[in-house]
């Protein structure tokens, strides 16, 4: 401890410059080069759950994350980071082909209610409409989402926290509403975690 605490103002400096933008290794302007930060400084997000440090524009946010909907973003609103989501943004899941080759004959965008090990998201949904489409509830599958229900889903689980669920039951006997109220604190989705409890069998007051 001794030898680390000449470290303290530097650890420090460090950690509360990961709060602003001079962590960025492109301060200067998204890397796709259309959005300059000085020009647009409104426009800033950056991936707390990628590893890189980059910031990125709207467009290419979206795009970076096609693979990984699930991951937590942010908004510098001019003054400070905030939490923002792909949903928001604009981030849409298709499902039964690639991500980046969506099936030209997909429904409508669907409102989805998905449970991670993180947070509790709120998803938009497409499923594949063309000729080799088959059930909802199996695309779902296929990209590693366990719907509540055999018709009409409308919440879903990831196999990930599946897994982290059942990990926990076995070694701690925690309670599947201990998870969920755990997951809602960091998140702020109104209704959403009433109906994924409801969907667990509980009732909120």
């Amino acid at each position: 401890l001794k030898e680390w605490e000449p470290e303290i103002p530097r650890y420090l400096l460090e950690l509360i410059r990961n709060e602003g933008l001079k962590n960025g290794l492109n301060s200067d302007g998204c890397l796709c080069g259309k959005v300059k930060w000085e020009e647009n400084p409104l426009h800033i997000y950056r991936c707390v759950d990628c590893f890189d440090c980059n910031l990125h524009c709207q467009e290419c946010l979206l795009h970076h994350h096609q693979s990984n909907p699930f991951h937590t973003v942010e908004h510098w609103n001019g003054r400070h980071f905030e939490t923002a989501t792909l949903y928001e943004l604009g981030l849409v899941i298709h499902l039964g082909h690639s991500p980046l080759l969506p099936c030209i004959g997909h429904s409508n965008v669907q409102k989805f209610t998905v449970i991670d090990t993180d947070r509790i998201h709120l998803a938009a949904i497409r499923f594949c409409r063309c000729s080799h489409t088959i059930p909802d509830r199996y695309q779902l599958l296929r990209a590693q989402l366990y719907p509540a229900t055999l018709t009409a889903p409308q919440t879903a689980a990831t196999f990930r926290f599946l897994k982290f669920f059942q990990m926990l039951s076995f070694m701690s006997k925690v309670c599947d509403l201990l998870i969920i109220h755990l997951l809602c604190i960091n998140n702020k989705l109104a209704g959403v975690c009433d109906r994924v409890l409801f969907y667990l069998g509980k009732n909120v007051r």
